[in-house]
């Protein structure tokens, strides 16, 4: 491989973020025809994530800075750019919002950015749905509620217990499901806050990362957190998905999203 004739895509954060780089990689490559790499150093000590075919497409691409390297968005920036430019590409290009502006035929370069895009996604999706095993598990006849907590808390990006209930029950309006389950990276709080609440609810037993996404994905309708995880299952899958009327965190994403089983709750 022509190491300055290639794109490195930066892996960072968790499941719902890496399913946006990859496709954006992907995306590179097929826009390109150039080799795409990746650089591991912002991952930190945080897994490669996705099901057991995005993890072997992932390793089939070569690594062109690994987890010791300094990251571009660390405390030694210079020096992270500097070493990139003269392995090559000689473009280093960092963008920590969640989308980024990317020409139609980019040139080569390092990538260190979020890519949350739906048009890095629509190509992917047929492939992303293939990898998570979509195509093959039926619709369950259950609301799922995905609740994100931990970070989003402080970030002050947590949807309100009240607003959870108005959406499950235009979820039961819609579908005429009544089963419900909360998945969540806080079931605890769920299992306190909203199960006594809301009728005939439990909290799932937890699985990992692309278990719970695959769950998500594969329900009657999907109550949404204001995440990208959420919205991965919500575009993989088929089911009705309620959304904050003002998602806060994919503002930009939400307002590319042209389908109407895409339904706002205040």
């Amino acid at each position: 491989m022509n190491r300055r004739a290639r794109h490195v895509v930066a892996l960072r954060g968790r499941l719902g973020n890496q399913l946006f780089q990859v496709a954006f990689a992907r995306w590179l490559r097929e826009r390109t025809g150039l080799e795409v790499a990746w650089d591991l150093s912002c991952l930190g000590g945080v897994e490669i994530a996705g099901p057991e075919p995005m993890r072997q497409w992932i390793a089939g691409q070569s690594v062109a800075a690994g987890r010791s390297w300094p990251a571009v968005g660390g405390r030694f920036k210079p020096l992270a750019i500097a070493a990139r430019r003269i392995v090559g590409p000689s473009t280093v290009f960092t963008n920590d919002t969640a989308t980024g502006i990317v020409e139609e035929d980019p040139d080569p370069a390092w990538w260190c950015g979020y890519w949350q895009q739906e048009r890095f996604a629509a190509p992917a999706k047929e492939t992303f749905r293939e990898w998570f095993g979509l195509d093959t598990r039926p619709v369950d006849s259950v609301v799922r509620v995905h609740v994100r907590r931990g970070d989003f808390v402080g970030l002050d990006n947590a949807l309100p217990d009240g607003w959870y209930r108005r959406a499950v029950d235009r979820a039961r309006e819609i579908t005429g499901v009544d089963r419900v389950e909360f998945i969540s990276d806080d079931p605890d709080w769920c299992a306190r806050v909203l199960v006594p609440s809301v009728r005939g609810a439990e909290v799932a037993v937890g699985g990992d990362a692309v278990a719970d996404l695959t769950s998500l994905a594969c329900s009657a309708a999907l109550v949404a957190s204001d995440s990208t995880y959420s919205w991965w299952a919500g575009f993989l899958g088929p089911p009705t998905v309620i959304i904050a009327a003002e998602v806060r965190n994919l503002r930009d994403l939400m307002k590319a999203t042209n389908d109407d089983r895409w339904i706002p709750v205040d």
